[in-house]
């Protein structure tokens, strides 16, 4: 595979997708750090456009124009099924409350929960441009384009409202009684699950915007990757405190052009070939 330019991660699996800018797609191993498959996909640029399920064995991928969603066998890349109604595609992510399923968001179209077994449609979610589970409660979040809404994810109540500070969410996660989030050109704020109350923020300053947040159950901290996107300087690794947002210790990772979280926060990823252990620092290389 030459440049990496998608990663995505199960929550607690092994397997990993990688993806070049357009089509080659690999799925490898992060224990053994081994290749179990690569093939051509329609995958294309622009959003987040490819999501693997947490037994590591569909990788589905989208695209913006005509090939709409196809789910493929992860081990040889043979196609299970394709969904060429459902075009545009912006955003993938695999479900957290059913592994089974995953959300997808589409430029023209209502968001919608999917079957990773044959595309089925199961749900849809009007006006939901990101969607969030919690792992510790039955609690979700509503990504909209103008507020995040708390949701009790088995009444389907809005437990709280909350305005949005900038114009986009980059990234969310949970602790056991709140959430950080990371909005676009702006800050990073922790609301408590209960009611939505803002616990802290933290304004946006040298390091830029944090690209992505993971909470991270063995430290009991988030942890952020920020971009200095102004002036284009490296990423650094981020652990602040839940309940006071402080931030303990930093690590520059210099500028991979992608990363993401694995192992329910514990490793991340990186598209210069890194696996760094969030939880010691330790770097693993892979060629």
């Amino acid at each position: 595979m030459n440049k990496i330019r998608h990663i995505s991660a199960s929550y607690s699996g092994n397997k990993i997708a990688l993806g070049e800018f357009e089509k080659v797609v690999q799925i490898f191993d992060i224990d053994t750090l081994n290749t179990i498959s690569e093939f051509n996909s329609i995958l294309s640029f622009g959003g987040k456009r490819i999501t693997i399920n947490e037994l590591g064995n569909i990788c589905v991928c989208g695209a913006w124009a005509k090939f709409g969603l196809v789910g493929y066998n992860a081990l040889n890349g043979e196609v299970i099924w394709q969904r060429k109604d459902l075009k545009k595609v912006q955003h993938l992510s695999i479900l957290r409350s059913n592994s089974d399923l995953f959300f997808a968001n589409f430029s023209k179209s209502a968001s919608k929960l999917i079957s990773f077994k044959d595309g089925s449609e199961i749900n849809k979610i009007i006006g939901v441009e990101n969607y969030y589970e919690s792992r510790f409660e039955p609690i979700n979040v509503y990504d909209k384009s103008t507020s995040i809404e708390l949701v009790n994810r088995i009444t389907g109540n809005r437990i709280s409202k909350i305005d949005r500070q900038t114009f986009a969410t980059l990234s969310l996660d949970f602790a056991k009684d709140c959430f950080c989030v990371s909005e676009a050109a702006g800050p990073i704020s922790c609301y408590e699950l209960d009611k939505g109350r803002l616990k802290w923020r933290l304004p946006i300053g040298m390091d830029g915007h944090y690209l992505s947040l993971a909470y991270n159950e063995l430290l009991d901290r988030f942890i952020g990757i920020s971009w200095p996107y102004l002036n284009g300087g490296d990423m650094k690794i981020h652990y602040m405190n839940p309940d006071s947002g402080k931030n303990d210790y930093v690590i520059n990772i210099k500028k991979p052009a992608v990363t993401e979280f694995a192992k329910e926060g514990r490793l991340l990823i990186t598209s210069n070939k890194e696996i760094i252990d969030i939880n010691t620092g330790e770097k693993k290389y892979w060629a």
